[in-house]
């Protein structure tokens, strides 16, 4: 069962399932950490004074913290599996006290690290919000959108309204002809608006 990785529910199941992960979890208790099972796998709390906590998603990685903690402890860790790996270190901080300085160097890295991308998603905000800027005192003040067909279709509807709208000619015969033709075109241009 080492190496595989817990999935919702089935960590206890596989600690119960092996010796070794018996062995370790009732020393640890007896030490007075407490061991509770989550859906993503084992937490470790180191008891108190300490805030410490461990978090274990494979049993492989639960015997490697436990052996730390025995080890820091002078208990036999015969029933636990041998490991060298770096990552041992960070996982059983009592038995490494330079992995403690590694985790704080490693912060201050990553606060850094997000401190520089903070900065330049600020500058990234600042100048997009001088070019739309830019572009909002570059645009037209008739409310066209500021291209240039745009603006030229506006001031054609502006002369037509002007040059055949009916409100705006004198009586007579001229007037309902250029009523008839107002309306038509009128009606032609706001299905082209509508089509976009």
């Amino acid at each position: 069962m080492t190496g595989k990785y817990f999935g919702a529910g089935d960590a206890p199941n596989i600690i119960h399932m092996s010796e070794a992960g018996q062995h370790a979890m009732t020393q640890c208790r007896a030490l007075g950490y407490r061991i509770d099972y989550t859906r993503a796998g084992i937490r470790i709390f180191y008891p108190p004074p300490s805030a410490l906590q461990a978090l274990a998603y494979s049993l492989d990685d639960f015997l490697a913290i436990t052996r730390g903690i025995l080890a820091s402890h002078g208990l036999d860790t015969a029933t636990a599996p041998e490991s060298d790996t770096e990552e041992d270190a960070f996982l059983a901080p009592h038995s490494h006290p330079d992995s403690i300085a590694r985790l704080v160097a490693l912060s201050r890295k990553a606060i850094a690290e997000r401190d520089a991308w903070k900065s330049r998603a600020q500058e990234a905000e600042q100048a997009l919000s001088a070019l739309q800027a830019q572009a909002a005192r570059s645009s037209p003040r008739d409310g066209t959108s500021g291209t240039t067909g745009d603006a030229r279709y506006n001031r054609l509807k502006r002369i037509i309204a002007q040059e055949l709208h009916p409100d705006s000619q004198a009586p007579g015969a001229e007037q309902r002809l250029k009523t008839e033709v107002f309306k038509v075109i009128w009606r032609r241009m706001q299905d082209m608006e509508r089509e976009g």
